[in-house]
């Protein structure tokens, strides 16, 4: 069995994650460079697999529609990937997932990407008193925030 017939996806999922210093920075960093209502919290979407990651010398390119997901990494159940901006979800929901073994050739994972999770924090910089900068110093004092899971929780680790 090749590598193409042996990547398949039987789920994928989309969690709100409490951010950890280095993703309030790129969140800082987002909402500081860009006119994206980048939320006090991000996302991750798991990708489970039917089998374990093929080990291959080159890299997986991981698509979701049109978009390429440049970093990636795997978790005990597959792979998973972080969601800053919480516009990729209108963006590309149920948009199919895909994977690249040779750059050009695109094999459909049977996924597709799910919906932006509901019912999570939506409160974004715009939306504060105060200025920008403050947004984000301390993420714990929303009590919504603080009942959200952290990256290991997600992941199993």
């Amino acid at each position: 069995m090749d590598l193409q017939t042996r990547f398949r996806v039987t789920s994928a999922t989309a969690t709100a994650v409490r951010p950890e210093r280095a993703d309030r920075r790129r969140l800082d960093h987002l909402r500081s460079t860009s006119n994206i209502a980048v939320e006090s919290h991000y996302f991750i979407v798991k990708l489970y697999l039917e089998s374990p990651l093929p080990a291959t010398a080159d890299a997986i390119r991981l698509y979701v529609g049109q978009a390429e997901i440049p970093k990636y990494n795997g978790f005990i159940g597959g792979l998973y990937f972080r969601v800053y901006d919480p516009g990729f979800f209108e963006q590309h929901s149920g948009e199919a997932i895909y994977v690249s073994f040779d750059g050009s050739t695109r094999i459909d994972t049977g996924a597709v990407l799910p919906q932006r999770p509901t019912g999570q924090a939506r409160r974004t910089a715009a939306a504060l008193p105060g200025p920008r900068a403050a947004a984000l110093e301390s993420p714990l004092d929303d009590p919504a925030e603080s009942r959200l899971p952290t990256k290991a929780e997600v992941l199993g680790q």
